[in-house]
C-alpha cells in the first residue's frame, strides 16, 4: 500500500480527492447546474432555435432548474423544500416569465400527469404486501375513517363558505384529505436505521397506511371529477367510476405480473430493464386507461402495478430492504419529477390577481380540518396497543399536505379548459381549488 501511495503523483492525488472540494449542498447544486447547462447545449446543437432563451421549451428547462435549486435552498434553511418549488413557479408566473403558448399548455398538463404516474408507481413499489395482508383490518381502519371524515367535513365547509355545489365540494374534500407521505416515511426510515425494534408495529402499520391513504384519496377524487365532467346522472357516473376502478385493479395486476416474467431474473441487465419496464407500465396504465374509456382508473392501476411488481420480485429473492427499482423511481422523483410537478403547479398561481380573502378562508378551513382530524385520530387510536407518544406521532404525521394536493388541484381547471361548454362559475370554483 505504501508503494502504491508513493507511485501516485500530486496531480493524481488531487484528482482522487476531487480537488479537495467537500460534499455540500452547494457542490450538489453546482453539479445540477452544469448538467442542465450541458443539456441545453446538447439540445441547441440538435434543435437550434427551438431552445433559445425566449422559447417555451427554454422556460420549462429554467423552471425545473430553479425549482430544484429553491427546494435545496429551503431545505438548507429548515423549511419544506416543496414550498420553495411551488413559490418558484408562482413567482415566474407573477412576473410574466412563464406564459406559454397554447401548444405547450397541453404539454404542461401531460408533464404533470407523468409526474403523478411516477409518484404513484413509487408508492406501489414501496407497499409491503405481507404486512398489508397481516394487518389488513387495522390498516383499513387507520386509513379509511380519518381520510373519509376529513373529506366529508371539508366538503361541508366548502359548501357553505365557498358556496360550492355538493359534488364540487366533495371533489375539493378529496383533494385536501390526503397526507404528504414524505415527512412520515423519512422519519420512519430514520427510526429503522437506528436499529431499534421499538415501535415496530406502529412503523409497519402506518408506513403502509400512508401509501394507501394517497391512492384512496386520488381514486375517490378521480371518480368525483369524472362525474362532474359527465353529462349522465350522478348515480350513473359514480357507477361508471367504480367500474373504472375495478378494471384498473385488474389491469394493474396484469401489468405488474409481466415484470415477474420479463426480463428473466438471471438477465445480465435485469435491474435497468425492470426500471425501464416499470416506468413504462406507469405511463401506459395512467394514460392508456383514459384513452380507452376508463378515465378514473389510471391512478389506481399505476399503484397496483407497482405493488404487484414488488410482490412478484420478493418471491424471486428481493426483499423490502433490497429493491433497486424502488430506489430508481425515488431518485427519478426527487431529481426531476418533484421539482417539475411543484414548479408547474406554482405557475398556475398568479400572485398579482390572487384574492387574499379566498386564501385566508381556505387557510381557516384547513386549520379546522387539521384540528378535527387530530381529535378524531386520537379517539381512533384510543384502545389500541399504542403508547401516548406513538399516538401523538401518528396524529402529527397526518397533518402535512403537499404532494397529492399539487398533483390533483390543477386537474379540474385542466378539465374545464378542454371542455367545449364551460360555465363561468365552474371556472371560478376550479381556480379556488
Amino acid at each position: 500500500k505504501e508503494d502504491t501511495k508513493k507511485s501516485i503523483t500530486k496531480g493524481q492525488l488531487i484528482l482522487h480527492e476531487q480537488c479537495y472540494i467537500p460534499k455540500t449542498s452547494i457542490h450538489t447544486l453546482a453539479g445540477v447546474v452544469i448538467t442542465v447547462l450541458l443539456l441545453w447545449v446538447s439540445l441547441y446543437v440538435i434543435i437550434k432555435d427551438a431552445i433559445l432563451p425566449k422559447t417555451d421549451l427554454f422556460k420549462i428547462l429554467v423552471l425545473i432548474l430553479c425549482s430544484y435549486s429553491s427546494g435545496m435552498l429551503f431545505t438548507m434553511i429548515g423549511l419544506p423544500h416543496i414550498s420553495g418549488m411551488f413559490l418558484t413557479g408562482s413567482v415566474f408566473r407573477s412576473v410574466g416569465f412563464f406564459n406559454l403558448t397554447s401548444h405547450y399548455k397541453s404539454i404542461i398538463v401531460t408533464l404533470r400527469l407523468l409526474a403523478i404516474s411516477v409518484t404513484l408507481t413509487k408508492s406501489g413499489l414501496g407497499l409491503n404486501t405481507d404486512t398489508l395482508i397481516k394487518y389488513k383490518w387495522s390498516i383499513l381502519k387507520y386509513l379509511l375513517i380519518p381520510c373519509t371524515m376529513e373529506a366529508m367535513v371539508f366538503a361541508v365547509l366548502a359548501k357553505y363558505i365557498f358556496q360550492f355545489p355538493w359534488f364540487w365540494a366533495l371533489t375539493f374534500g378529496y383533494v385536501i384529505c390526503a397526507t404528504n407521505s414524505g415527512p412520515l416515511l423519512n422519519t420512519l426510515n430514520q427510526l429503522k436505521n437506528q436499529g431499534t425494534n421499538e415501535h415496530d408495529r406502529m412503523k409497519t402499520l402506518f408506513e403502509n397506511a400512508t401509501y394507501l391513504d394517497n391512492i384512496y384519496s386520488i381514486s375517490a377524487f378521480a371518480v368525483c371529477l369524472n362525474a362532474l365532467a359527465s353529462s349522465s346522472d350522478i348515480p350513473v357516473s359514480i357507477s361508471y367510476g367504480i367500474l373504472d376502478l375495478m378494471v384498473a385493479f385488474l389491469v394493474g395486476v396484469i401489468m405488474g405480473s409481466l415484470t415477474a416474467c420479463f426480463p428473466h431474473k438471471k438477465d445480465e441487465y435485469m435491474v435497468p430493464k425492470r426500471c425501464f419496464m416499470v416506468f413504462l407500465n406507469g405511463v401506459c396504465t395512467y394514460f392508456g386507461l383514459k384513452e380507452i374509456g376508463f378515465p378514473s382508473g389510471g391512478p389506481l392501476s399505476c399503484f397496483v402495478a407497482g405493488a404487484t411488481s414488488t410482490f412478484c420480485w420478493k418471491t424471486q429473492g428481493w426483499s423490502a430492504s433490497y429493491n433497486p427499482v424502488l430506489k430508481f423511481e425515488s431518485k427519478l422523483w426527487n431529481l426531476l419529477m418533484e421539482p417539475l410537478l411543484f414548479g408547474l403547479v406554482g405557475t398556475e398561481i398568479d400572485l398579482t390577481i390572487t384574492d387574499i380573502s379566498e386564501v385566508f378562508a381556505a387557510i381557516g378551513i384547513f386549520l379546522i380540518i387539521i384540528l378535527l382530524r387530530a381529535i378524531f385520530g386520537f379517539f381512533i387510536l384510543t384502545g389500541e396497543n399504542f403508547e401516548l407518544k406513538e399516538k401523538l406521532f401518528v396524529i402529527l404525521s397526518w397533518m402535512p399536505k403537499g404532494t397529492v394536493q399539487a398533483a390533483l388541484s390543477p386537474q379540474p381547471l385542466d378539465m374545464l379548459r378542454t371542455s367545449s361548454v364551460t360555465e363561468e362559475e365552474d371556472l371560478k370554483r376550479a381556480e379556488i381549488i
